[in-house]
């Protein structure tokens, strides 16, 4: 595993990884304020999904933990 920060941009991030034949696996974790009055819900400790996957790996198995507000709130 590796993490690869990626330089803070206000269009679209991205990163381009470019190796033939092999299926990279990959998430984001975005870190900032929560601030849901100002449209801020950053939350660190969840891993996001790329929204225009086309495939996703492991199995989801749903908890409280997926609609508790972060702790710092």
């Amino acid at each position: 595993m590796q993490r690869i920060p990626l330089r803070e941009r206000t269009d679209e991030s991205g990163i381009h990884i470019c190796r033939k034949h092999v299926r990279v696996l990959y998430g984001y974790r975005v870190y900032g304020p929560y601030d849901p009055e100002r449209g801020h819900r950053f939350n660190p400790h969840k891993l996001l999904i790329e929204p225009y996957a086309k495939h996703l790996q492991g199995n989801m198995v749903w908890s409280d933990a997926h609609f508790r507000l972060p702790s710092w709130t």
